[in-house]
């Protein structure tokens, strides 16, 4: 596939590509259409289809959305495809989680029961660099 090629050529993973082919095969064979003839309505449809089979949370929706925009995007630049079905199907919005702040208190709790030197660096380090 030579989306996969210009996606190694720009730096992309070998990891991320396997996730790129994955996600484009299983949309075609789930689809069974020709990419040309792929519409927007078709992956909607798909990706409705998938969160409710899959249980698959907005996160992984988007990433998938992501994937295909990416696909498509390409598809439309190399002129294999008039138009990319994926423009008009939005950002899914995910919720922002705020990670709860360690009082002071908890903080000396932590460092009072270090064992060792080794210990008490790795709490300070990452206290210091703000995931404690």
């Amino acid at each position: 596939m030579s989306f996969l090629s210009a996606k190694e050529i720009e730096g992309c993973s070998k990891k991320t590509i396997t996730y790129y082919r994955n996600t484009i095969l299983k949309m075609l064979d789930k689809i069974n259409l020709r990419i040309e003839n792929i519409t927007t309505d078709d992956l909607r449809k798909y990706l409705s289809d998938y969160k409710n089979q899959s249980n698959a949370s907005k996160s992984t929706i988007d990433n998938i959305r992501r994937v295909l925009s990416s696909f498509f995007s390409w598809l439309e630049d190399e002129d294999y495809i008039p138009k990319n079905p994926v423009r008009r199907i939005h950002r899914i919005k995910t919720k922002n989680v705020v990670k709860e702040v360690i009082s002071d208190e908890n903080f000396e709790v932590l460092r009072d029961n270090c064992n060792n030197i080794r210990d008490l660096a790795m709490i300070e380090l990452l206290a210091s660099t703000g995931y404690v």
